[in-house]
């Protein structure tokens, strides 16, 4: 594999201009892309954002141990997407190039779920290692926005500050769950995502699923309204004594609530243990 990066090498893309290739060999072999997009799927999904792709080697060193990984990441930045009819609701109202949160959607006769501002950073690894079976995926999702739109008048339900993380391993070869992967222990404090924007950083340190909404309005015409914010979170086990020498290590999901209305305020708490 060329290091372009210890000896980058200029190309000539025309009489006067040239491109520098200057890829660094350590990633091994390389494929990626990014930039601005605008996708409509039959008329029923858009999108429209920065988009990234990219596949790679990356290595982690962990007591003095180097492992080396297959990478495939896909990111996105500053992204719009609408589902439903009647769209694409998300549009460059201003005419400035892209679509952002300083554009009036175009929200006639447009019925379905519209979500802004959102950032992706997906990582899929696999070990070099020959005979290696396990997988492992960290993803990290935020969205200034999300609601459904064009039925107003007899159901709202909006979100905003929206986070979604998850950090699982699977092994097809067995059905026990292995052990995650800790993204922290990457240089740099974490695994970074391409995005064609500003990068996500993967730093989980244990297996994790959370979703997390800091905003979130639910209204079913005049009669029911509810205001607050939510979580739910699927995370590091609990060991708990058993009282004979043993214990007993168990899979704890939470989901939490704080909401507001005119009438009440309340914060709620809710707690699940089973059996790892």
């Amino acid at each position: 594999m060329i290091d372009f990066k210890a000896q980058p090498l200029d190309v000539a893309t025309g009489p006067s201009t040239t491109t520098t290739l200057d890829f660094d060999g350590a990633d091994g072999d390389l494929v990626r892309a990014q930039g601005y997009l605008t996708i409509d799927l039959f008329g029923f999904v858009y999108l429209t954002g920065y988009f990234a792709f990219e596949t790679k080697t990356v290595t982690q060193t962990v007591d003095d141990v180097t492992t080396s990984y297959d990478q495939l990441t896909v990111g996105a930045a500053d992204a719009y997407v609408f589902a439903g009819i009647g769209g694409p609701y998300w549009t460059d109202s201003n005419h400035d190039g892209v679509v952002t949160a300083d554009d009036e959607p175009a929200a006639d006769g447009a019925i379905g779920i519209a979500i802004g501002g959102v950032d992706i950073g997906l990582a899929i690894l696999t070990n070099q290692e020959e005979g290696s079976t396990v997988r492992y995926l960290g993803l990290k999702i935020s969205a200034a926005s999300a609601a459904l739109v064009g039925v107003e008048s007899l159901l709202t339900v909006q979100a905003n500050d929206v986070t979604v993380e998850l950090n699982q391993a699977t092994d097809e070869a067995s059905t026990v769950t292995p052990a995650v992967l800790d993204f922290s222990a990457f240089d740099g404090g974490g695994l970074s995502v391409l995005t064609g924007g500003d990068p996500v950083t993967l730093d989980f340190d244990h297996a994790l699923l959370r979703v997390t909404i800091g905003d979130a309005v639910v209204q079913i015409s005049s009669f029911i309204y509810v205001r607050g914010a939510f979580a739910l979170e699927k995370g590091v086990q609990l060991s708990v004594d058993n009282g004979d020498s043993t214990t007993t290590d168990l899979d704890v999901l939470t989901l939490g609530a704080a909401t507001s209305s005119p009438a009440s305020a309340a914060r709620i708490g809710w707690t699940r243990t089973t059996t790892a």
